[in-house]
Order: C-alpha cells, then structure tokens, then sequence
C-alpha cells in the first residue's frame, strides 16, 4: 500500500475550551492537551533508538499490552496489486505479500519485512492505491482468527484510552507533511507484534462519504495461502 497520504488534520474548540483535534479520513477525534503535546513531541524522533530511550515508550507498551484481543472469529477481506504477473493475469497464489527480504517499507513494516496489508471493502483497497497506473486486481481473503491475536484499533472503546488513541493518532499520520515519518508509524507496529498477530486499523484515506478498516497481518510468511479465498482475482 502507498506511503504518501494527503490530506490534513483540523484543530477545533468545542464546549468548554476543550481544544480537539479531528482527522476524516480516519474519523479519528483527540483531545489536544498535555498528552497529546508529550505524544507528538516524542512521535517526532527520528530512530527507533530514540523513541525506545524516552519514557512514553514503556507507557504506551504497556497500554497497547492491556488492550484485549478481537473476539471475531472470521473477517472477509480484500488485496489488491497491480501487473506484472508471470502470465498476464494473476493467480490467487500471486496475490500474497511479498516474502522477508523483499518487501519494500511500509506503513507498518520496515524495509524486508513482510506483512500482509487487508483492506476490509474493494473500495479500500482502490484508496490506498490511489496513483496506481494499470490493471489492479483484487484478491478476497477469509481469515480465521481463532488462532490469532488480534488488536481492534478502529473499535470505538479505544477514543477512551487517551494515550492510546494519541499515539495511533500519529500513527495513522504519518508520513503526511507535518507529521512525524513512518519511523514512527513502523516503531508502533512492532511493539504490537510483540503482544499481537495482527491489528486492525481505520483507513486512513476514508472521508465523509465512506470509512473502512485495513488488517494488518505480522509474519504472515506459511500461513496466508490457507486464507486464500477460493474465488480467483477478479478486476477492480
């Protein structure tokens, strides 16, 4: 999936001067205040060694350890991925991630490696592929996750658990101008699968008319094909 995201946060006041912030795309809302300010300075550093050395890390290790798994036991989902293929058209086999060592960085993984990216609607996978020249083929996927630990960070619960929803805040903006980098996105992620198999996200090019949930899966290298539906990659 892109790394580049456009658009922009909007700061606002409501009742009682309480300064909050608001993002479409992901319908994410925070309150502004000390936390927040602590979480965005932090967010900025630019090495995995300095965002592990400050003290927010242990802080937000241990919220993310607190959050209880996801109680679904199968979601749907959807892949996308452009030519070129080995025959033309793709096979339900070319429809996975690409192997450790040759992912490229994503939002959520570094560089080498491999992670699978799920959109939870087509329309999804068609946003984060927005500049995308050519055919985009789309793949569905029913995972079982009665196996897997999985993190509901789009669950409504999560705008309670103020650091938290700080840090994914940064998160989900990263690499937008003004925000911190993916360093950041990518450190949170890897604390989580340290605790997670998996996470679920909103996606960030969602807006008023449509919002949507991306999956993101750690290490799924042996394990993604039995998810593979047995529907062949159709044309989006």
């Amino acid at each position: 999936m892109s790394n580049t995201l456009t658009g922009e946060a909007t700061i606002t006041v409501q009742a009682k001067a309480t300064l909050s912030a608001s993002y479409a795309g992901t319908n994410r809302v925070v309150r502004a205040d000390e936390t927040f300010g602590r979480v965005q300075e932090w967010a900025h550093g630019q090495s995995s060694a300095l965002l592990k050395a400050n003290a927010l890390f242990a802080e937000v290790r241990d919220a993310i350890g607190l959050v209880k798994p996801a109680k679904t036991t199968e979601l749907q989902l959807f892949r996308g991925r452009l030519p070129p293929f080995a025959c033309g058209r793709p096979t339900r086999e070319e429809m996975g991630p690409p192997p450790n060592g040759c992912a490229a960085s994503g939002r959520y993984n570094g560089p080498g490696e491999s992670a699978l990216y799920l959109s939870s609607i087509p329309d999804g996978v068609r946003r984060e592929l927005p500049f995308s020249e050519g055919q985009l083929w789309i793949q569905s996927f029913i995972v079982q996750t009665d196996n897997l630990r999985v993190a509901d960070f789009s669950a409504p619960d999560i705008s309670s658990r103020h650091l938290l929803n700080c840090v994914l805040w940064f998160a989900e903006l990263a690499g937008a101008q003004g925000h911190p980098s993916i360093i950041f996105s990518q450190f949170i992620a890897s604390i989580v699968s340290k605790t997670f198999d998996a996470m679920v996200v909103p996606g960030v090019r969602g807006d008023e008319s449509i919002q949507y949930s991306n999956v993101v899966i750690f290490k799924p290298i042996g394990v993604w094909q039995q998810w593979l539906s047995l529907k062949h990659p159709v044309l989006l």
